[in-house]
């Protein structure tokens, strides 16, 4: 029963079978920007964006590159254990990325009360 006193995780798995351990294991194995291919399909693309679950299991969003048209195919997620690193990320983008993560971080410095900014001083 979840009454608030059992703790959330309770709440959705009475038996206790997800622990503070295995949610500690679910640190990232593949960086943004790798290119990557599916094990079972072979479905092959960059990895864009990664999502973490309570279970454990960590699943990555997988883009391919646009078709022979131009035209921008869907990507899909992947469970990480599926997922064989085909070439890592570049150095190019890894520099991108931190750059923008630089300038998120000197914006939200800037915001306001409620991480609004405002031209009034």
């Amino acid at each position: 029963m979840c009454d608030g006193t059992t703790g959330a995780l309770s709440c959705f798995w009475p038996d206790h079978s997800i622990t503070i351990e295995r949610l500690r294991m679910s640190a990232f194995t593949i960086e943004k920007g790798a290119t990557v291919r599916d094990d079972t399909d072979g479905f092959q693309g960059m990895v864009t964006s990664r999502s973490d679950h309570l279970n454990g299991c960590n699943r990555y969003w997988v883009q391919p590159p646009v078709d022979e048209n131009g035209k921008t195919r869907d990507g899909q997620w992947i469970d990480e254990p599926s997922l064989i690193m085909v070439k890592k990320p570049t150095t190019a983008f890894m520099n991108r990325r931190k750059k923008y993560l630089k300038n998120k971080a000197e914006m939200k410095e800037q915001d306001g009360p409620g991480g609004f900014r405002s031209s009034i001083k």
